[in-house]
């Protein structure tokens, strides 16, 4: 799958990554192969398994502020996952918004249940 999850946003030109945190354990977040506790990663690694959110642009190219990411291959329990979107791959990055998805049966049917965001500054 491609281009499943969206977010949009006030400014074009960001670097936002996507933290998805475990469905039944929050404290649990996605480092590309498994789940694990926030302790275990080190600040240089933060963005290992973060989901890379694209601009979308127009057929001239032209940049417009709302981003697409693609969910992972390797996530297909059932469940209720929140992705902590930020700005950059610093832990201390701006936290951007929220979102909410839920797998139902199989990765192939993620549907969007909340998405809040925050405004600039």
């Amino acid at each position: 799958m491609a281009n499943e999850l969206g977010q949009p946003a006030s400014t074009s030109g960001l670097d936002l990554r996507g933290i998805i945190r475990h469905h039944t354990d929050k404290s649990l977040r996605w480092n590309g192969s498994a789940f694990v506790a926030d302790n275990t990663i080190a600040d240089a690694a933060w963005a290992t398994g973060a989901i890379n959110y694209d601009e979308v642009e127009t057929q001239d190219a032209t940049a417009h502020p709302y981003y697409v990411g693609d969910w992972p291959a390797g996530i297909t329990d059932p469940g209720t996952y929140e992705i902590e979107v930020r700005a950059g791959t610093d832990p201390a990055g701006r936290l951007w918004g929220t979102a909410t998805y839920v797998i139902s049966g199989a990765a192939t049917s993620i549907t969007t249940e909340a998405t809040i965001i925050q405004a600039p500054g």
